[in-house]
């Protein structure tokens, strides 16, 4: 029953009761689970209305297209809350001309369905074309509610060809996508049904302006108890600039590429809640063709030179379930908090925890993670922990994590897998390895793409990934030659200066500058990590800590380590190129209570020692472990601090500590095994 904007008053009056009359016959029909009686609502039924079949068979399109369309002269009109019914039954919905969608939905309507009973559905054999079930176009005020959507790809989940389909031959590409969001405010998608969409099913992403500053973003975007199953794609997508968005309580099953995934390109997504959903990605995932195998992806747009334009920002994921992995990278205030997390299969797969490139103030915390599946080929150390925090590539990639806290997790590492990892989350200067830790000086002169110093004698791409700020202005380098900084610039901006949080500046005169590598400390505490073999396997190192780049910053403390393999924490050097710049190992419990226990080592370090400060103090061991420290025959390290320190070591004592503090030397003997430093500088004397 439609509702049109007539003048006279009578006649509105009238129609409103017929309006209300409608919905009580939809009521008693069972189309509607609950009375919608909304006295001034603006009513309109798609099938008694505007002819729509919903058999399954006649192309619907056009009378939906219909129904629509004075859903928006309503809204325009001002008539009210406006519904458009979909009663009970499926609609085929063809390509709209040679557009992108099949329906496009107009701002400030309900669009209100029979929770699995009302589908809207592309007919077989759809073009080799991205074709959405449904676009929201720089909407405002539009509910989807109810509504199934359906874009009949016709895969057999469980079957060996992980690419059945009947629409399969004529696409080589993932195509019919279920609702694309582009751009608008005030969205809601809830209690809706996916199913067969061999692009996403939920796209989240800016308008279609082809300038990227210009672009409308996707704001206040609410998914909400959705049900989503066999994707092609992504489940939920979150692409270029959106923010203020709600996954709540969804369960997103049976998707090919990531359950759900943030790709910004080369814009930010910022503010999004990720809440009590379950999320399981391909019903294979021992398929040898899959190495990721990702549930959750919090991924920036521009892997290998970080940009502040293009981050991900201030993501909260807490209380899911997650069959897979998490990819966490190019991504700054980021909470993973209560999460179940497992990847319990025969085959290949990232780490269940991953946090990689450019990542800052990460907090990774009272999650239960198991894993038992094995290391994809060639990927060398990568992914082989439960929670890995690793630096990205190699040579001109020149990005870490920095600023990332692993605590108060339940680990569960099986199949020789490592419970935490943390490699390379230092500094290197391109060309040798070494530490590089940035400059201060005055530049010649700075463009929108460039900062010069003339005479800088920098050797060739050594600052490539590094930040360069002037003032308020920050920057990333892309490259540089001997004296010219050349910045990276994101899609079509014109300007590589960003403020600290990605939003547009003026581009700063020439003036003091500084170069630098954001290098925070990795805090690794208060884990329970378990490595016992189940009959598939038991785990390796319960922590295993790389210096694969200089200036490593990491700290593990007050974890407990349960049956590991041969050592329960592994501290593994390179080169004094690669030294640690502070290593702290503290107040960490290592124990073994197997019939044949497996742990030898409760602290074990590997190859030379190298570091700045070590701080090595209060580890315990428990049943079953025969060391509490093995390969630590050189240097020195911190066993309590404070205004009077104790050091243990090797060798004597030729360094300044303060006044009254002590030294005990491990290779000592009479008289020599005890110094005190009686002047607070270099100079001890031995007891």
């Amino acid at each position: 029953m439609s509702r049109l904007p007539y003048s006279s008053t009578e006649r509105d009056r009238i129609d409103a009761q017929l309006n209300v009359l409608s919905q009580l016959l939809a009521t008693l029909r069972g189309d509607i689970p609950t009375p919608s009686l909304l006295v001034g609502a603006t009513w309109l039924d798609v099938k008694l209305g505007y002819g729509a079949a919903g058999d399954g068979s006649a192309d619907d399109r056009t009378a939906i297209t219909s129904a629509l369309t004075a859903a928006a002269t309503a809204v325009n009109a001002g008539l009210g809350n406006v519904y458009v019914f979909f009663p009970a039954g499926t609609y085929n919905v063809s390509r709209s001309g040679s557009s992108a969608w099949s329906i496009d939905c107009p701002s400030g309507v309900t669009l209100l369905g029979v929770r699995g009973q009302s589908w809207l559905r592309h007919p077989t054999g759809m073009p080799n074309a991205s074709v959405a079930v449904m676009r929201i176009n720089n909407c405002s005020d539009v509910t989807v509610d109810g509504l199934g959507i359906d874009g009949n790809w016709g895969v057999a989940v469980g079957v060996d060809d992980d690419k059945l389909g009947h629409n399969h031959t004529t696409q080589t590409d993932p195509k019919n996508y279920g609702i694309h969001v582009r751009g608008g405010t005030n969205i809601t998608i809830k209690h809706c049904k996916f199913r067969q969409t061999y692009g996403d099913a939920i796209g989240i992403a800016s308008s279609t302006n082809s300038t990227p500053i210009f672009k409308t973003g996707a704001i206040g975007v609410r998914v909400l108890h959705c049900d989503i199953d066999v994707c092609a794609r992504s489940g939920i997508s979150l692409v270029q600039k959106c923010r203020d968005v709600l996954i709540d309580g969804c369960r997103i099953t049976n998707v090919f590429a990531t359950p759900i995934d943030f790709e910004p390109i080369d814009q930010p997504v910022r503010n999004v809640v990720v809440r009590g959903n379950y999320i399981q990605g391909w019903w294979n995932p021992s398929n040898t063709g899959r190495s990721a195998n990702i549930a959750v992806s919090i991924q920036g747009g521009k892997t290998g030179v970080p940009d502040d334009g293009n981050f991900v920002r201030n993501v909260r994921l807490h209380d899911n379930t997650l069959v897979g992995g998490l990819l966490i990278s190019d991504a700054v205030d980021i909470r993973a908090e209560n999460n179940r997390i497992v990847c319990d299969w025969d085959n290949y797969s990232y780490a269940p925890v991953y946090v990689q490139q450019y990542c800052d103030d990460v907090i990774v915390r009272g999650n239960y993670i198991y894993d038992r599946t094995t290391v994809a080929p060639g990927a060398g150390r990568a992914h082989q922990g439960a929670i890995q925090v690793q630096y990205y590539g190699s040579g001109s990639q020149n990005v870490q994590p920095a600023g990332v806290r692993v605590c108060d997790n339940e680990v569960h590492a099986r199949n020789g897998r490592y419970g935490i990892v943390v490699e390379g989350t230092g500094q290197y200067a391109f060309s040798s390895g070494a530490q590089q830790l940035g400059e201060t000086s005055t530049a010649t002169s700075v463009t929108d793409t460039t900062l010069v110093r003339t005479g800088a004698g920098w050797t060739v791409n050594q600052w490539n990934g590094y930040r360069v700020r002037i003032g308020a202005a920050w920057a990333t380098v892309q490259s540089n030659t001997s004296d010219t900084l050349t910045l990276d610039v994101e899609g079509s901006y014109t300007s590589a200066w960003r403020t600290p949080l990605g939003d547009d500046i003026t581009t700063p005169s020439a003036g003091v500058y500084i170069i630098f590598m954001p290098g925070g400390i990795v805090d690794v505490h208060d884990n329970r990590i378990e490595c016992t073999n189940d009959g598939r396997g038991g785990g390796a190192s319960g922590i295993y800590v790389y210096a694969s780049r200089a200036g490593m910053r990491v700290r593990v403390w007050r974890n407990e380590i349960k049956n590991a393999g041969t050592n329960g924490i592994e501290i593994e050097s390179v080169d004094a190129d690669r030294a640690f710049r502070h290593l702290d190992v503290s107040d960490n419990f290592i124990w073994d209570d197997q019939l044949t226990p497996t742990t030898t080592n409760a602290v074990k370090f590997t190859g030379t020692p190298q570091y700045d400060k070590l701080v090595l103090r209060g580890n315990s061991i428990g049943t079953g472990v025969t060391n509490a420290t093995s390969g630590l025959t050189t240097g020195r390290w911190l066993i309590k601090d404070g205004d009077s320190q104790e050091w243990e070591g090797f060798g004597a004592p030729a360094f300044t500590a303060t006044k009254g503090s002590r030294y005990y030397r491990k290779d000592g003997g009479a008289n020599t095994t005890l110094y005190i430093n009686e002047t607070g500088n270099s100079t001890w004397r031995a007891v």
